[in-house]
């Protein structure tokens, strides 16, 4: 099983469009994202797929595949040394 390119915590960049079709939400290749879970296949037969990225974009959580999303490195903030998250839930 491959190991995860990208962790938790990681700030991720869009690079393919993806579309929920149940609350018809998109995200758009360029739009930024947390990465919220990262989960390896279970099976035999989805671990061919390799390690699925679940990725937090304003409030809906998205399924990427490695090559579908790449590191954000850009400085958001030039005088802020890191950028921390907090996920609020009600």
């Amino acid at each position: 099983m491959p190991d995860p390119k990208y962790k938790i915590g990681d700030l991720v960049r869009i690079t393919e469009k993806i579309s929920i079709y149940i609350d018809q939400v998109v995200a758009s290749p360029g739009d930024v994202g947390v990465i919220s879970k990262v989960q390896h296949g279970c099976s035999d037969f989805l671990a061919l797929w390799g390690v699925d990225y679940y990725v937090l974009i304003n409030g809906t959580e998205f399924l990427f595949f490695e090559e579908e999303i790449e590191l954000y490195s850009e400085t958001l903030n030039k005088t802020a040394k890191e950028v921390k998250f907090v996920l609020l839930k009600k």
